[in-house]
């Protein structure tokens, strides 16, 4: 699931920057994130193996990470408050 998961995330993300839509990257992170974390809650009583998940998130927050940069430093753009907010969340998560 989790491989799925990141390979429609690279796709998006690669439409998102390529025809400038901001609003896929971030229904793309908002979606992804929740996804994780309602796994999180529903696999806690279980026991499952960290080390696969930890694996897809950390993909999950370079992929976020790379594309937020990459509008920043490719296309010139300038910080905002909102995009912060996105990039700590991020970090955070």
């Amino acid at each position: 699931m989790f491989g799925y998961i990141t390979i429609i995330n690279a796709g998006l993300i690669a439409l998102s920057f390529k025809k400038n839509w901001k609003m896929i990257y971030r229904m793309v992170f908002s979606i992804s994130w929740a996804i994780y974390f309602f796994w999180i809650q529903l696999a806690a009583d279980t026991k499952f193996s960290w080390n696969w998940s930890l694996v897809f998130l950390s993909l999950c927050f370079l992929t976020f990470y790379i594309t937020y940069m990459s509008f920043k430093i490719i296309r010139k753009e300038l910080y905002n408050v909102g995009e912060i907010v996105v990039l700590l969340l991020n970090a955070l998560m």
